[in-house]
């Protein structure tokens, strides 16, 4: 259609009208209400449905305004959902997920920082000359952020923010301001500021999967890197940005994107391959298409997409990267020892979660309507390993948010496998032995049978399987 929306730009946006409807009607005092209520706060639907809406709201920028805008009500909230976390704890009750214990200390931090953020372009406002580096507003601010990515949920709260619309702009403009070329060498090594500025931006780029923020910050990050060579922090950024450079965000890059993983498959989770992370984000993000949306045509982009995936030996090369990722990670856990520092396990998960969706949007795309039969059962083998070294043995002794969505990628990629059933085919015993999903089911039972420690996990792949008429005579 030509049809064109012409009126005002407020027309497109529902956040200001939704936004004065719950300040109106005091939704958040509502909803500390009924958290503090013994009845409606033990009832899992009103909690369920309370944390959907609140994590809808937190993962803009408007929202996390609305928030603080209701900053009151916003720290009753909070308190009201550490106390009821807290009592379930005492009394040894589990919520089965049902409130996420870390929800309230990440919206904590998250507003806390886009303060810290609104500070620092104040600051850029009132103090435009730059004879004096370190005023000690701006470095309260920049201490203030630094002390919140001291534990996982802060680093994943300053991660979120500073990916939203353009508020990485007030590091980047603040190093520009404190850089050698502007200051000269000798201040700029000496500036806290400037020094502080390098560490929030590092923390950001590794913490941070949006690419949309990369995609409109990499050139200048890229360019601060390239003139500060005696800068460590600097230097190990440039290492995560590396297969950034001269890429455009389009389809065409993937080939370009896959040969950097093969290049660097070797140094995976090593320094000298932080920017396999990236690239891996970069292509779920060029090739894999969003949650479908009922009654809405798919865009033949991502058929294109997936071609190229293919073409480049994508799918030979995420099999790869998820066997390198088995062998690094099987010793550890069969020491019981955890993932590392919270470097490493971001990392980890960031690089298995891509991996997963880009493997599910080919194998999706191929096995859909059974034309096709996919036979290589590396496959079910490296999902049925990386699902007992993430997934089997929660220290908390349930899976977290980023782990329950690891298993729910394992599953669902290995359910794709029933589509490579054709139904046209007259079912035989030698078709019905030789299917996809009968290959996938035998190769996952062999899998769980291999090695006593896989018996856990692999009864919980099975038990998520079976609901599925087995390929049985």
């Amino acid at each position: 259609t030509m049809a064109r929306i012409t009126g005002p730009p407020e027309r497109d946006d529902p956040y200001p009208v939704l936004f004065r409807y719950l300040h109106s009607h005091h939704f958040l005092e509502l909803v500390t209400l009924l958290l503090s209520i013994p009845v409606t706060s033990a009832h899992p639907g009103v909690l369920q449905a309370t944390k959907d809406v609140l994590k809808f709201l937190a993962q803009s920028q408007k929202g996390l305004l609305f928030f603080m805008s209701e900053y009151e009500a916003t720290n009753l909230l909070i308190r009201a959902l550490c106390h009821l976390y807290d009592q379930d704890e005492e009394e040894g009750l589990q919520t089965d997920g049902v409130i996420d214990d870390a929800f309230a200390l990440w919206l904590q931090d998250s507003t806390q920082t886009l303060q810290c953020i609104t500070e620092l372009f104040s600051h850029f406002q009132r103090c435009t000359a730059s004879e004096e580096t370190d005023h000690s507003d701006l470095l309260g601010t920049l201490h203030n952020l630094y002390l919140i990515t001291f534990n996982p949920v802060g680093r994943s709260a300053v991660g979120h923010v500073f990916s939203l619309e353009k508020n990485l702009q007030s590091l980047i403009t603040l190093m520009e301001y404190y850089s050698k070329e502007a200051l000269g060498d000798s201040k700029s090594k000496k500036s806290v500021a400037y020094n502080y500025a390098c560490i929030l931006i590092l923390v950001v780029v590794q913490s941070s999967s949006d690419v949309q923020m990369l995609e409109q910050h990499a050139a200048s990050l890229l360019k601060l890197c390239k003139a500060e060579e005696n800068n460590a922090k600097l230097q190990e950024l440039g290492k995560w940005l590396e297969p950034l450079k001269n890429l455009r965000f389009e389809i065409n890059g993937i080939p370009n994107l896959i040969e950097y993983v093969k290049q660097n498959i070797d140094n995976l989770m090593t320094p000298e391959g932080v920017g396999l992370t990236t690239a891996l984000r970069v292509l779920c993000n060029v090739a894999c298409p969003p949650p479908p949306v009922e009654g809405q045509q798919k865009d033949l982009k991502w058929n294109l997409a997936v071609i190229q995936l293919f073409s480049a030996e994508g799918m030979d090369t995420f099999i790869r990267v998820l066997q390198k990722l088995n062998s690094i990670l099987t010793q550890p856990w069969r020491l019981h020892v955890n993932m590392g520092t919270t470097l490493h396990r971001v990392t980890t998960i960031s690089m298995a979660r891509c991996t997963l969706t880009l493997l599910k949007t080919m194998l999706t795309e191929l096995l859909r309507g059974g034309s096709f039969e996919f036979k290589d059962m590396r496959v079910p083998s490296a999902l049925v390993t990386l699902h007992m070294l993430l997934c089997s043995i929660p220290l908390s002794g349930r899976l977290d948010s980023d782990e329950q969505k690891i298993q729910n990628d394992i599953i669902d990629i290995l359910l794709t496998f029933t589509q490579g059933v054709n139904e046209k085919l007259t079912i035989s015993e030698e078709t019905l032995a030789n299917n996809t999903w009968s290959l996938m089911l035998k190769e996952v039972l062999s899998s769980i049978l291999k090695v006593p420690e896989g018996f856990f996990s692999g009864l919980i792949l099975l038990s998520e399987l079976l609901p599925l008429p087995l390929p049985m005579q």
